[in-house]
Protein backbone atom coordinates (compact mmCIF):
# COMPACT_ATOMS: atom_id res chain seq x y z
CA UNK A 1 0.00 0.00 0.00
CA UNK A 2 1.04 3.35 -1.09
CA UNK A 3 -0.12 7.01 0.15
CA UNK A 4 1.56 8.42 -2.80
CA UNK A 5 4.97 9.12 -0.89
CA UNK A 6 5.51 6.46 1.59
CA UNK A 7 5.36 2.70 1.93
CA UNK A 8 2.99 1.97 4.68
CA UNK A 9 5.38 -0.05 5.84
CA UNK A 10 7.98 3.11 5.79
CA UNK A 11 5.36 4.95 7.53
CA UNK A 12 5.05 2.27 10.08
CA UNK A 13 9.01 2.33 10.62
CA UNK A 14 8.37 6.58 11.11
CA UNK A 15 5.97 6.50 13.35
CA UNK A 16 8.15 3.91 15.92
CA UNK A 17 11.39 6.09 14.83
CA UNK A 18 10.05 9.85 14.92
CA UNK A 19 13.00 10.78 16.70
CA UNK A 20 14.39 10.16 13.25
CA UNK A 21 11.76 13.13 12.06
CA UNK A 22 12.63 15.14 14.07
CA UNK A 23 15.86 15.10 13.72
CA UNK A 24 15.62 15.64 9.86
CA UNK A 25 13.76 18.52 10.59
CA UNK A 26 16.58 20.08 12.85
CA UNK A 27 19.50 19.45 10.34
CA UNK A 28 17.28 20.98 7.59
CA UNK A 29 16.99 24.18 9.71
CA UNK A 30 20.35 24.38 10.42
CA UNK A 31 21.26 23.57 6.76
CA UNK A 32 18.99 26.58 5.48
CA UNK A 33 20.75 28.23 8.74
CA UNK A 34 23.68 27.74 7.26
CA UNK A 35 22.82 29.42 3.64
CA UNK A 36 21.67 32.11 5.32
CA UNK A 37 17.98 31.95 4.80
CA UNK A 38 17.14 33.59 8.82
CA UNK A 39 18.83 33.02 11.64
CA UNK A 40 15.67 32.27 13.24
CA UNK A 41 16.37 28.73 11.62
CA UNK A 42 19.51 28.50 13.94
CA UNK A 43 17.38 28.45 16.94
CA UNK A 44 14.45 26.21 15.22
CA UNK A 45 17.14 23.75 13.94
CA UNK A 46 19.26 23.63 17.09
CA UNK A 47 16.89 23.05 19.54
CA UNK A 48 14.91 20.57 17.23
CA UNK A 49 17.86 18.79 16.83
CA UNK A 50 19.26 18.28 20.23
CA UNK A 51 15.55 17.17 21.17
CA UNK A 52 15.42 14.37 18.61
CA UNK A 53 18.98 13.55 19.68
CA UNK A 54 17.51 13.42 23.24
CA UNK A 55 14.89 11.23 22.42
CA UNK A 56 16.99 8.56 20.49
CA UNK A 57 18.90 8.64 23.59
CA UNK A 58 16.56 7.46 26.13
CA UNK A 59 15.26 5.21 23.57
CA UNK A 60 19.08 3.45 23.50
CA UNK A 61 19.29 3.54 27.25
CA UNK A 62 15.69 1.69 27.89
CA UNK A 63 17.02 -0.57 25.47
CA UNK A 64 20.00 -1.42 27.28
CA UNK A 65 18.37 -1.36 30.53
CA UNK A 66 15.80 -4.04 29.19
CA UNK A 67 18.85 -6.22 27.81
CA UNK A 68 19.95 -6.03 31.41
CA UNK A 69 16.84 -7.38 33.07
CA UNK A 70 16.49 -9.90 30.15
CA UNK A 71 19.73 -11.51 31.04
CA UNK A 72 19.37 -12.04 34.79
CA UNK A 73 15.95 -13.41 34.12
CA UNK A 74 17.50 -15.75 31.43
CA UNK A 75 20.45 -16.86 34.34
CA UNK A 76 17.73 -16.40 36.92
CA UNK A 77 15.15 -18.62 35.49
CA UNK A 78 17.41 -21.44 33.84
CA UNK A 79 16.75 -20.28 30.08
CA UNK A 80 20.10 -21.91 28.97
CA UNK A 81 17.86 -25.29 29.19
CA UNK A 82 15.48 -24.53 26.83
CA UNK A 83 17.10 -25.69 23.49
CA UNK A 84 17.45 -29.10 25.20
CA UNK A 85 13.61 -29.19 26.26
CA UNK A 86 10.96 -31.22 23.98
CA UNK A 87 8.05 -29.33 23.45
CA UNK A 88 6.11 -30.67 26.56
CA UNK A 89 9.06 -29.61 28.83
CA UNK A 90 8.74 -25.93 27.44
CA UNK A 91 4.78 -25.86 28.85
CA UNK A 92 5.92 -27.17 31.83
CA UNK A 93 9.29 -24.85 32.18
CA UNK A 94 6.78 -21.88 31.34
CA UNK A 95 4.02 -22.72 33.85
CA UNK A 96 6.70 -23.17 36.53
CA UNK A 97 8.27 -19.49 35.89
CA UNK A 98 5.03 -18.19 35.96
CA UNK A 99 4.72 -20.04 39.65
CA UNK A 100 6.88 -18.47 40.83
CA UNK A 101 5.50 -15.16 39.99
CA UNK A 102 2.53 -16.30 41.95
CA UNK A 103 -0.05 -17.43 39.51
CA UNK A 104 -1.64 -20.56 39.79
CA UNK A 105 -0.90 -22.66 36.66
CA UNK A 106 -1.79 -25.99 35.20
CA UNK A 107 -0.34 -27.57 32.05
CA UNK A 108 -3.66 -29.36 29.82
CA UNK A 109 -3.16 -32.90 28.67
CA UNK A 110 -1.75 -33.18 24.75
CA UNK A 111 -5.14 -34.24 23.65
CA UNK A 112 -8.31 -32.43 23.47
CA UNK A 113 -6.32 -29.30 24.68
CA UNK A 114 -7.98 -26.69 22.45
CA UNK A 115 -4.62 -25.38 21.93
CA UNK A 116 -4.11 -24.55 25.04
CA UNK A 117 -1.04 -25.67 26.75
CA UNK A 118 -1.02 -24.02 30.58
CA UNK A 119 -3.71 -21.79 32.18
CA UNK A 120 -2.13 -19.46 34.74
CA UNK A 121 -4.51 -17.95 37.60
CA UNK A 122 -4.28 -15.14 40.25
CA UNK A 123 -6.94 -13.21 41.68
CA UNK A 124 -8.10 -11.02 38.55
CA UNK A 125 -7.19 -13.02 35.61
CA UNK A 126 -7.17 -16.46 33.68
CA UNK A 127 -4.69 -16.75 31.10
CA UNK A 128 -5.03 -19.22 28.42
CA UNK A 129 -1.44 -19.84 26.72
CA UNK A 130 -0.01 -21.44 24.26
CA UNK A 131 3.70 -22.71 24.45
CA UNK A 132 5.18 -22.81 21.28
CA UNK A 133 8.68 -24.26 21.53
CA UNK A 134 9.88 -23.22 17.59
CA UNK A 135 12.93 -22.30 16.25
CA UNK A 136 11.09 -19.92 13.36
CA UNK A 137 9.05 -17.78 13.69
CA UNK A 138 5.07 -18.49 14.95
CA UNK A 139 2.05 -17.42 12.80
CA UNK A 140 -1.53 -16.68 12.60
CA UNK A 141 -2.68 -20.11 13.70
CA UNK A 142 -1.08 -19.98 16.67
CA UNK A 143 -2.90 -16.62 17.70
CA UNK A 144 -6.19 -18.44 16.52
CA UNK A 145 -5.92 -21.02 18.69
CA UNK A 146 -4.86 -19.30 21.90
CA UNK A 147 -7.97 -17.04 21.27
CA UNK A 148 -10.25 -20.13 20.51
CA UNK A 149 -9.28 -21.83 22.63
CA UNK A 150 -8.55 -19.80 25.72
CA UNK A 151 -12.59 -19.06 25.43
CA UNK A 152 -13.32 -22.81 25.76
CA UNK A 153 -11.08 -22.66 28.67
CA UNK A 154 -13.10 -19.59 29.86
CA UNK A 155 -10.03 -17.58 29.91
CA UNK A 156 -10.16 -13.68 30.32
CA UNK A 157 -6.91 -13.54 28.81
CA UNK A 158 -4.99 -15.35 25.76
CA UNK A 159 -0.97 -15.62 25.25
CA UNK A 160 1.56 -17.39 22.87
CA UNK A 161 4.93 -17.38 24.06
CA UNK A 162 7.53 -18.98 21.74
CA UNK A 163 11.02 -20.30 23.25
CA UNK A 164 13.25 -18.40 19.87
CA UNK A 165 14.23 -14.86 19.73
CA UNK A 166 12.30 -14.80 16.27
CA UNK A 167 9.40 -13.50 17.20
CA UNK A 168 5.29 -14.10 14.98
CA UNK A 169 5.08 -13.37 11.23
CA UNK A 170 3.72 -10.10 10.24
CA UNK A 171 -0.07 -11.98 10.00
CA UNK A 172 0.07 -13.26 13.26
CA UNK A 173 1.23 -9.61 15.06
CA UNK A 174 -2.11 -8.50 13.08
CA UNK A 175 -3.84 -11.25 14.18
CA UNK A 176 -2.93 -10.71 17.41
CA UNK A 177 -3.73 -6.90 17.92
CA UNK A 178 -7.77 -7.54 16.15
CA UNK A 179 -8.09 -10.55 18.41
CA UNK A 180 -6.68 -9.36 21.45
CA UNK A 181 -4.06 -11.93 22.18
CA UNK A 182 -0.50 -11.23 23.86
CA UNK A 183 2.53 -12.50 21.88
CA UNK A 184 5.93 -12.87 23.75
CA UNK A 185 9.36 -13.99 22.28
CA UNK A 186 11.64 -15.50 24.82
CA UNK A 187 13.05 -12.10 25.28
CA UNK A 188 9.32 -10.39 26.20
CA UNK A 189 9.09 -13.93 28.58
CA UNK A 190 12.04 -12.94 30.24
CA UNK A 191 11.75 -9.20 30.47
CA UNK A 192 8.20 -9.74 32.03
CA UNK A 193 9.22 -12.32 34.39
CA UNK A 194 11.85 -9.83 35.62
CA UNK A 195 10.01 -6.88 35.69
CA UNK A 196 6.24 -8.12 36.59
CA UNK A 197 3.25 -8.28 33.79
CA UNK A 198 1.42 -5.35 34.93
CA UNK A 199 2.16 -4.14 31.49
CA UNK A 200 1.71 -6.99 28.99
CA UNK A 201 2.13 -6.15 25.47
CA UNK A 202 -0.20 -7.32 22.88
Amino acid sequence: MNNGYLTKKEVEYLKKNYELVILAFGIAGIILAVLEYDVGYWVFGIITTLVGLSIKGYKLYKKYEKHKLVQKAKIKYGFKQIKNMTPYQFEQFVADALKTKGYKTEVTKGSGDFGIDVIARNKTSIIGIQAKHYKDKVGYKAVQEAHSGGKIWKCNEYWVVTSNEHSFTRQAKQGAIELGVKLFNINDFAYMLEKGFDNSKK
